[in-house]
């Protein structure tokens, strides 16, 4: 089945059908939202792109400090619910 894409009208295959599968000069990654999720809080994280270091990106969320809250908030939210 053919798309176009919405930035730049190219049509592709199904398999290219996102902008950065088919390396869209116009809309790049726009429409790629790419996250990992903590295993420490249940924090999603979202990632610049899909090339980018999943391992540093998360190192930085804990180093922050966010990653403390978060966890405080979700063992509240599970004592709540328990």
């Amino acid at each position: 089945m053919p798309f176009e894409c919405e930035f730049c009208q190219m049509i592709t295959c199904t398999k290219h059908a996102r902008p950065d599968d088919h390396k869209c000069a116009v809309g790049g990654d726009r429409d790629s939202i790419y996250v990992i999720l903590c295993p420490i809080c249940d924090f999603r994280i979202r990632l610049p792109g899909k090339d980018k270091d999943a391992d540093k990106i998360w190192q930085s969320h804990v180093d922050s400090g966010d990653c403390k809250q978060e966890k405080e908030k979700k063992d509240q939210r599970d004592a709540e619910e328990a």
